[in-house]
């Protein structure tokens, strides 16, 4: 025999078959819906006589990602403003030889992307950062005042890829080897868990997957009283981002690949 499973609509749309009952168990069904809210679904089993059976999977909640705090979105050139935060541009060059909107930063460029998070990031709370991008190397981003040894920030380079909580004798906290990017597109999300002890306080993940690193300190703590500044391709003195960035997301939270 042969069980076809099916999920509808509340107003009775079909949005999935899913196959045979009887030769997979465990269906997965992926939802259209992209507004939140509460939603009402049935399930029906359908038999090779046509006889079907109707279950009702009522209350499902579906919840958005969370919002960012602050977004540069490079798709179709360089913003100056997001929701009402200045962004400055010191010397970057838009560039679209990719299929998707991109800026580029050669090595040889003194510049960076700036803008103050001060009115909408806290000065000790969690925080995430998401990236997508190719690169040949450099920082990506820092929020923070370095000096004061309790900065946030990703820096890669050649031979260390490190998510650091950067202090001025350049104490990296959080270095992972052999992240092996290559030449595509990936996308990074840097983790601050203040809530978290170690190995859990810093976490980069790597197209959804988590990094584990090599090297970490022991719980390092960010705070941000004194600056709260967002910089982009540079860290201060540092400004050597190469390569190319759709799009830099900063969250106010600790937050995982399924968050979003």
């Amino acid at each position: 025999d042969n069980v076809t499973v099916e999920l509808l609509s509340s107003g009775g749309t079909q949005l999935v078959t899913s196959g045979n009952l009887l030769t997979a168990r465990t269906h997965t069904f992926t939802r259209t819906e992209t507004v939140a809210g509460t939603y009402d679904y049935t399930i029906r089993l359908t038999d090779s006589a046509g006889n079907t059976t109707d279950y009702a999977l009522n209350g499902v909640v579906l919840s958005p990602p969370p919002p960012p705090i602050f977004e540069i979105n490079m798709t179709s050139g360089i913003p100056t403003s997001y929701n009402g935060i200045s962004i400055t541009n010191d010397s970057i060059t838009y560039s679209s030889p990719e299929s998707a909107g991109n800026f580029i930063e050669s090595s040889s460029v003194v510049g960076g992307l700036t803008a103050d998070l001060s009115s909408v990031l806290s000065t000790n709370g969690s925080i995430t950062v998401v990236c997508k991008f190719k690169y040949s190397g450099g920082v990506m981003f820092h929020i923070g005042d370095q000096s004061n040894g309790k900065a946030f920030g990703l820096d890669f380079n050649i031979n260390l890829e490190t998510l650091y909580h950067y202090t001025w004798a350049n104490d990296y906290t959080y270095n992972i080897p052999d992240l092996n990017f290559g030449t595509g597109w990936n996308e990074i999300i840097a983790v601050y868990d203040k809530d978290a002890s170690d190995p859990n306080r810093l976490i980069l993940y790597k197209n959804g997957v988590r990094q584990t690193p090599s090297t970490y300190a022991t719980n390092p703590t960010i705070d941000l009283t004194n600056n709260r500044t967002l910089l982009i391709g540079n860290r201060y003195s540092v400004k050597d981002w190469d390569g190319y960035m759709e799009y830099i997301r900063v969250y106010q939270g600790a937050y995982s690949p399924s968050d979003f």
